[in-house]
């Protein structure tokens, strides 16, 4: 007897079983996709107020809410502000093929107030229902933004670098003749308040050209061992003075030593607790916390020196967050704009990383890990030398610029050496080898790092040490293209001058090199 199966009801029953359990496997597959989706996928209704029917885990995920609480809220409530009119026509253009996606990238705030940039792509269904995908570009903006900055910031750094050069040199002749007249008004008995200003605003804008450089090329750190805690706090100490703001620093116990140029490290410092300071005019408290923490980027772990800045100031404005770090970009009346370029730059040449995270009406924080080195002494603190020689020398310079010469000269002078000048290298090299020759040698060298139309101040010690491998050489610039003020004995100098120097770090450094 043959069974017709479509007129039978138990073969019909499991072929419906057998529909519905496939119905339910692909239904199941298709909910497990959308789980392990790394994007998001919400379905919200268009013509309404956007309420949400779904969102997948990666809501979750990226954004950190709570699926069942986000569901019936507004989906335009999660876009920041500052994007809503950008949503709203993107979600209006779903159905037309003529509008522009190539800019589908709209802000949204996640749990904690953090900014995420996701790019969008809609379908819209006959319902009325709007499906979304949104993949979340916040790290590749970051790095796109990063490459921008650093391609933008070369060719500033290389127009800084130019004019830090230049203006350190004019610097060093006012300085010098400004340090001369002190003196000699000193010795007359002469009040020389108007000169001792004129000197403060020498180097005020000694400082301006070197978070000029601190960008440029010419900012390699100079590195030593130091404990980073006690650079902060004099930072700290110097940047409140006579401030209404006070400063609180807890500090873990036995923290490791850093590797760095402290005085670039002190203006990174200095620039970032005086913008804290500035964000309470109403006065108010910056706490810093220093501690050692482990990173563990990209399979590699190195333990890190950890500073965080606090305050409860006035915050800063999500806008103006990817603009930060931008040269000259600032929103303070009075500002230049280079504190935090420079202090980025900074940090990123020492192998560290500084991030900022900030709320308005809230405040900010601002991190700075910089590797940690075990196993170093710190160095012992300098003390400061008499400006008086311990004996008269005689001294050979090198200086492309005349003006520069006849002040370092009458510096020199008037610390009791006998000085002879020279313009460029091959000058410099035949007057060395000619007082060699007559039994009258030169007890210390200054060159000029960079010397326009001759022989520099590498060729220079390159050819004296044929002559004298023993000889004593400070370097002297404004600006350099190499890591040469960076790694100055490695180029055979005994010492290193940077542009504009007074006499009392003349004084010093020659006392060193001449001591030794």
């Amino acid at each position: 007897m043959t069974i017709d199966r479509h007129h039978d009801p138990d073969a019909t029953a499991v072929a419906q079983s057998r529909l519905i359990e496939r119905l339910a496997e692909s239904e199941r597959s298709i909910r497990d996709i959308l789980v392990n989706l790394p994007v998001i996928v919400a379905r919200f209704d268009r013509h309404g107020k956007g309420e949400i029917q779904f969102v997948n885990m990666a809501w979750n995920r990226i954004l950190g809410f709570d699926i069942n609480s986000s569901i019936g809220t507004a989906i335009d409530s999660y876009v920041l502000p500052d994007d809503l009119e950008k949503w709203r026509t993107l979600v209006k253009n779903t159905k037309n093929t003529d509008h522009d996606v190539s800019d589908s990238q709209v802000r949204f705030k996640d749990s904690k107030g953090e900014i995420h940039w996701l790019k969008l792509k809609f379908d819209q269904r006959e319902t009325g229902e709007a499906i979304v995908l949104m993949e979340d570009f916040t790290d590749r903006r970051r790095l796109d933004a990063e490459v921008l900055r650093a391609q933008r910031l070369e060719s500033i750094g290389r127009l800084a670098g130019g004019l830090a050069h230049d203006f350190n040199n004019l610097l060093q002749v006012i300085m010098g003749y400004i340090d001369l007249s002190q003196r000699l008004n000193n010795n007359q008995g002469i009040d020389a308040k108007y000169l001792k200003i004129a000197s403060q605003a020498c180097l005020r804008a000694a400082g301006l050209t070197k978070q000029m450089l601190s960008f440029s090329k010419g900012g390699n750190p100079v590195r030593m061992i130091w404990a980073l805690q006690d650079v902060v706090k004099e930072a700290m100490e110097m940047s409140l003075h006579g401030s209404n703001v006070k400063a609180f620093i807890e500090c873990e116990s036995s923290l490791p030593n850093v590797d760095i140029d402290s005085g670039q490290i002190h203006q990174v410092f200095n620039n970032i607790i005086l913008n804290a300071e500035q964000s309470m005019p109403e006065g108010g408290q910056i706490n810093l916390h220093i501690r050692n923490e482990w990173d563990r980027k990209d399979g590699n772990s190195r333990e890190m020196v950890v500073v965080e800045i606090t305050d409860c100031g006035i915050g800063i404005k999500p806008t103006d967050m990817e603009k930060i770090f931008d040269p000259f970009f600032t929103t303070k009346d009075h500002g230049t704009g280079l504190g935090l370029t420079s202090a980025y730059w900074i940090v990123k040449r020492h192998d560290g990383d500084l991030q900022i995270k900030s709320d308005i009406g809230k405040g900010t924080v601002v991190r700075v890990s910089l590797p940690a080195v075990r196993n170093a002494d710190t160095p012992v603190k300098s003390v400061v030398v008499d400006q008086k020689p311990m004996n008269c020398a005689r001294i050979l310079i090198m200086d492309d610029e005349d003006m520069v010469r006849t002040s370092l000269r009458l510096m020199l002078e008037e610390h009791g050496h006998s000085v002879t000048s020279t313009e460029h290298g091959q000058e410099c090299l035949d007057v060395y080898v000619r007082a060699l020759d007559e039994g009258e040698p030169f007890d210390l060298v200054i060159l000029d790092l960079t010397i326009s139309g001759g022989k520099g101040g590498i060729w220079t010690i390159d050819q004296l040490k044929t002559v004298n491998s023993s000889i004593k050489a400070i370097v002297a610039s404004g600006y350099s293209q190499d890591s040469i003020l960076a790694d100055y004995r490695k180029s055979g100098f005994s010492a290193v001058l940077q542009k504009p120097f007074d006499m009392q770090s003349l004084a010093k450094s020659l006392a060193n090199v001449l001591r030794h």
